[in-house]
Parts: structure tokens; C-alpha cells; sequence
């Protein structure tokens, strides 16, 4: 599980993480992925990316991780938190902890390889441990496209929400643009992604697990950051999702 997961194209020299990190994957020589695959594509592919690393997009740029459209999205659909408990699922170094925490919110940290003394070692692939209806708000950014059956772990999200509570998620939006034009030329997108993602949704499949969500986007270029309805989901390279708690919503997990 690998929460706030910002490197949906590893472009960024500047992330201190390991080389298992999707932030910067390495290819089989030992080389950024990046660079291997724009040193075989054409001078269009060279140029888009060259574009991308300069330009706020959810695209792995690790300074700007934090602060881009589709995270901004996430946390202006934060209430208030006063009295109530949040799930921070995928914490890694608690960044947005903090920040659900100054809404008022008590919040339980969890992650698959915690860096922290207070957060707990949980797999998103396995049952949460937590009893039914713990939570008010479950935040998820950049993790459902970790794990093995999307289904099952929204299924336990949905298990351990109370009535009323909120799921509030993010995940790389494999319909964008830009990875149709990479296909032109031969090149799948999942080749320039972290190794370790599983899943590669649109706002068509996340409509198929999560029937009644609101589904927001962004239009991330230049000036102008409007947030998008899924109508026009080929323009944002990420989907945010707010999902009431919902018995519907719980699909039975795939074999």
C-alpha cells in the first residue's frame, strides 16, 4: 500500500525515497524508467515530457505532491471533524493526518510500512482491523490502485464507516489524455507508473464500484484549474471521489 502514491509518471530527481518507490522506478539496467523510455520515443513523447515536469499535474513531481489540484479537491470536501473519527488509510508520513486532524477530527494512522511510532502496520489487501462502523471518514489518496481486489478493500471501508460517514479518495485516472497519446506511439502508460500498481482505473470502473459517489476531476492546465465533472474525464489525470456509506456500495469481493 502506498499511500499519497504521487508519482503516477516517475519525473522528479528530487525524491529521497528508495528506488522501490513509484516516485522515480528504475528500469532493468538500472536506469530512471523516464529516461530509458525517452530515449526510444519520438521527439513528441521527448516534448510532452519535458512539458510535464514543469506544470502542477498529479504526475510525480515530489515538491509539488501535496499541493496539486486533485488533492486540493480532496480537502475542501473535508467538514468539519469535531467529534468524530477518521481513518487515514495509506498515511505514509501522516502528512494529511495533520491536516484532517486541524478539521477537528481524532484520526486512527495506518499504512503498509509505517514510519511513525503511532501509525499501525495495515494491509489494505486484507481485512481491516477495526470493528464495524468505527469511522466517520475513511481518507484514501493513491492507494486503491495497490491492491489486489479493489472490491474487497472498498467493501471493508464501506464495513467500517458509520452510517452517514464519508469516503473521501483519489486515484490515478488511466482515461487521461495524455496516456492515449503515449499508446499512439506504442508506449502503455503502466510502463512509466509505479511497478507495484495493480489497477488502472477510469471514472467508468470507479462508477461500477462506487455506483452513487460523486466523481470530480480537474482541468490542470496553465492558468486555469477548474474542477471537472467525470463528463469530461479524458482531462484530469486523477479521480477524486466522495462516497457516502452506502449498503449498495458494498460489492462481494472477486475470487
Amino acid at each position: 500500500m502506498e499511500g499519497d502514491c504521487c508519482a503516477h509518471l516517475a519525473l522528479d530527481r528530487g525524491c529521497r525515497r528508495n528506488q522501490s518507490c513509484c516516485f522515480w522506478p528504475l528500469s532493468k539496467n538500472g536506469l530512471p524508467k523516464i529516461t530509458v523510455l525517452m530515449r526510444k520515443e519520438p521527439l513528441l513523447i521527448r516534448r510532452l515530457v519535458a512539458l510535464l515536469k514543469k506544470i502542477p499535474l498529479d504526475f510525480g513531481q515530489y515538491e509539488v505532491r501535496h499541493t496539486t489540484k486533485g488533492k486540493l479537491i480532496l480537502l475542501g470536501l473535508l467538514e468539519d471533524g469535531r467529534g468524530k473519527k477518521a481513518l487515514d488509510l495509506g498515511c505514509r508520513e501522516q502528512y494529511w493526518t495533520q491536516k484532517i486532524k486541524a478539521k477537528g477530527y481524532e484520526v486512527v494512522s495506518v499504512d503498509l510500512e509505517p514510519q511513525h511510532p503511532t501509525v499501525l502496520r495495515v494491509d489494505a489487501n486484507d481485512p481491516l482491523p477495526f470493528e464495524d462502523e468505527s469511522f466517520d471518514l475513511v481518507w484514501c489518496t493513491e492507494v486503491i490502485e495497490h491492491v489486489v481486489n479493489p472490491a474487497f478493500t472498498l467493501s471493508e471501508i464501506n464495513r467500517v464507516l458509520k452510517p452517514g460517514g464519508k469516503l473521501l479518495l483519489s486515484t490515478p485516472n488511466s482515461a487521461f489524455w495524455l496516456f492515449r497519446i503515449f499508446r499512439l506511439f506504442g508506449t502503455d502508460p503502466a510502463e512509466m507508473q509505479n511497478e507495484d500498481h495493480k489497477q488502472f482505473f477510469d471514472y467508468g470502473e470507479m462508477r461500477r464500484l462506487l455506483p452513487s459517489a460523486q466523481q470530480y476531476g480537474y482541468f490542470p492546465y496553465l492558468l486555469f484549474k477548474g474542477t471537472l465533472r467525470s463528463g469530461f474525464s479524458f482531462l484530469s489525470p486523477t479521480i477524486v471521489v466522495e462516497n457516502a456509506r452506502s449498503k449498495r456500495d458494498v460489492l462481494r469481493p472477486t475470487n
